[in-house]
């Protein structure tokens, strides 16, 4: 879903990422701030609340950890999604159960590929 990610601004241990998402008829714009914290391999992620943004607030993290010199865990965890919208539960339950595993299948790939690979539209 994802159309674009960009960083605007790069500062210390702190970025500014302007992002854009397709949900068929609906496109969401908003900008997150992201404070990195390089020791613990994690990025946590904030709505930049100096910036204008369809979503009414989100908020969460990611985190890498090493298992061996070839595997890393990645976790993502949004732990606010504030859409300001009321979204009926069967879009809801196909978002969460049906185009999940396919956005995890894809940050994968795009791991695995060193960054390269994206999605065929």
């Amino acid at each position: 879903r994802k159309k674009a990610s960009e960083v605007v601004k790069a500062w210390d241990d702190k970025a500014l990422v302007h992002k854009v998402f397709d949900f068929y008829v609906v496109e969401v714009e908003y900008a997150v701030l992201c404070t990195i914290d390089s020791k613990n391999r994690r990025v946590d992620f904030q709505l930049d609340p100096e910036y204008k943004h369809d979503l009414e607030d989100t908020a969460g993290y990611f985190l890498f950890e090493p298992v061996d010199d070839k595997i890393t865990l990645f976790t993502y965890a949004a732990t606010k999604v504030q859409t300001g919208l009321k979204v009926p539960f069967s879009i809801q339950n196909y978002l969460t159960f049906r185009d999940l595993p396919d956005v995890v299948a894809n940050v994968k790939m795009r791991i695995e590929s060193g960054g390269t690979w994206t999605k065929d539209k």
